[in-house]
């Protein structure tokens, strides 16, 4: 397995750092899968605590021949410049970052 450092929307106003999980020998179209996060702030590991849910789960699919692209939340890396939008929702927060994984991956 490669690790391969990328940014999600990189010419947009929030670029995010992520990580692509390659298969080896993936020199042939392959399966990937984009990690989106749930509620709150978080790294591209899912770090809590001491678990790194979304780092196990890109090495055990990898395994699998599986690619797996995760990557920073908004929120975790412009969080204080966020909270001042009243207008913030899931669509900023979330969504919009998901679909920029999906076309990179893609």
């Amino acid at each position: 397995m490669t690790d391969e450092m990328i940014v999600i929307g990189a010419k947009t106003k929030y670029p995010l750092n992520g990580i692509l999980a390659i298969p080896d020998e993936s020199n042939k179209l392959i399966p990937g899968v984009v990690l989106v996060h749930g509620s709150g702030p978080s790294n591209m590991d899912g770090k809590i605590g001491n678990i790194y849910p979304f780092k196990d789960l890109a090495d055990g699919l990898s395994k699998q021949g599986i690619a797996v692209l995760r990557f920073d939340k908004r929120t975790f890396i412009y969080g204080k410049e966020m909270k001042k939008d009243s207008a913030l929702s899931v669509k900023e927060e979330t969504i919009e970052d998901a679909i920029l994984a999906a076309n990179f991956l893609r």
